[in-house]
């Protein structure tokens, strides 16, 4: 894991103001990968939302990230479905953005 995903990680998994706890804490986040090559994190997410894939990718020409929602189901078929996607986001934006995105209120 490189420097940049290490500080991605850290910045992602941040608690939000007047939040009990830490993002990946409170989307019980799961099988995490990332790619120091094309510079992202992805992870599953729990709750019954249609929400279970977060990909967030850091465009280090831009000094941006990009997150975005999939619904990912394995069956008979593979099902990917792109539910959500915001881009141009500041990193003190992103875990905010996930949130009201994922977590149940």
């Amino acid at each position: 894991m490189n420097q940049i995903i290490e500080t991605m990680v850290e910045q992602i998994n941040r608690r939000p103001q007047n939040e009990p706890l830490k993002l990946f804490s409170a989307l019980g986040t799961s099988q995490m990968v990332y790619s120091d090559k094309d510079n992202f994190v992805q992870f599953k997410v729990q709750g019954d939302r249609d929400i279970n894939k977060v990909k967030v990718i850091y465009d280090i020409g831009q000094d941006l990230y990009n997150v975005e929602f999939w619904d990912i189901r394995v069956g008979s078929k593979m099902v990917m479905d792109k539910k959500d996607e915001m881009t141009g986001l500041f990193n003190d934006q992103v875990t905010d953005a996930i949130w009201r995105r994922c977590v149940i209120v």
